[in-house]
């Protein structure tokens, strides 16, 4: 039976990944070489799904961190410390400045995010209130 665009896919995920489980250049180079022997129509799809893959698998290693005013770097490192240590695989920090937050930050890595900033609290506050009306 031959395999699907999805199974392909997966697996070249997997292939590209260096021993720490990270997307590696040269594999990922390498893998994208191999895909030229698909047929066209099948290349595309495969490649779409490695693609989407690829993204999904970096967002995991790589924290947005937005804060509200200055913050140190020790914090910042502490911060990744501990984000890798959750994580269980290295994380790397993109700090940025939001002064929207009024206060606080706000962390997104892959799929989580915490926000444990004064907007968000506030947000969280006023949809309290939007999902009540009084009788």
């Amino acid at each position: 039976m031959a395999a699907t665009s999805q199974q392909i896919a997966r697996k070249l995920i997997q292939l590209s990944m260096d021993a720490d489980g990270a997307l590696d250049p040269e594999r990922v180079e390498a893998v994208l070489e191999w895909t030229r022997r698909l047929p066209v129509v099948r290349r595309r799809r495969t490649l779409r799904l490695f693609l989407r893959r690829a993204r999904a698998e970096l967002s995991r290693r790589q924290a947005i961190v937005e804060h509200a005013g200055p913050i140190d770097d020790a914090a910042l490192e502490d911060l990744r410390a501990a984000l890798a240590e959750h994580a269980g695989h290295p994380v790397s920090i993109s700090p940025r400045e939001n002064p929207k937050l009024i206060a606080g930050i706000r962390i997104r890595l892959g799929d989580d995010l915490l926000d444990a900033s004064v907007a968000g609290r506030l947000q969280r506050f006023a949809a309290t209130f939007n999902g009540h009306s009084s009788s």
